[in-house]
């Protein structure tokens, strides 16, 4: 839940015109070279934007399994969706595996309106990574850390679209919570953590 700078993920205008005559039935051709390199590409520069973290849930995505996800979902062949932005940068972000699945967001559809085709004006039924800035969505602690809470002074509207986000993600389930709540403890006190696992692995019950 952190905005990000599209600015530092936009491909070249030459890969775009490169892998847009597969971007016909919605799915990536995993059999198509230039395709693989544009998803590695988006790959490395999408996790370098996202400074390592889940576009979604905010947790390191190193050991999280992490995917390529389309905020419009695609579809495949056989039920294509947004299949327009398949390769539009605007649409892509890097998630956990977590977030990205079936039990979270996986193809669900965020998309509410076409307004124009102009993607940047699509009404969505989530926060948007690019488009929303999440400070005006979600309760910010005093350190300016945003929580998977609406903010107390949004309208309606953003309240709603809070909520939907943090029930498509997840973001109030104990498990998220407490892996977020760990993250976030290591993160801001890292001598205390680094003290509690030096205490347990040095310790050694009295067997007298």
């Amino acid at each position: 839940m952190r905005a990000h700078k599209l600015s530092q993920i936009l491909l070249s205008d030459e890969m775009l015109r490169t892998v847009e005559p597969y971007n016909i039935k919605g799915g990536w051709d995993i059999n198509n070279g230039e395709t693989k390199t544009f998803k590695e590409t988006m790959k490395r520069k999408l996790f370098d934007n996202q400074n390592g973290r889940c576009a979604y849930c905010d947790l390191p995505l190193e050991t999280r399994n992490p995917e390529i996800d389309h905020i419009a979902p695609k579809g495949g062949d056989k039920l294509p969706k947004h299949v327009e932005c398949t390769y539009l940068p605007l649409n892509l972000v890097y998630a956990c595996h977590n977030c990205n699945s079936s039990s979270c967001k996986g193809s669900k559809d965020t998309v509410v309106n076409k307004v124009s085709t102009n993607y940047s004006t699509w009404i969505f039924s989530i926060v948007h990574p690019y488009l929303d800035d999440p400070v005006e969505y979600f309760y910010q602690n005093r350190s300016g850390i945003l929580c998977p809470i609406p903010k107390k002074e949004a309208d309606e509207y953003h309240r709603k679209k809070a909520l939907r986000t943090i029930k498509m993600f997840g973001l109030d389930t104990e498990g998220k919570l407490n892996e977020i709540g760990k993250q976030l403890i290591a993160e801001q006190q890292p001598d205390l953590v680094r003290k509690m696992i030096e205490s347990i692995s040095t310790y050694k019950p009295n067997t007298e």
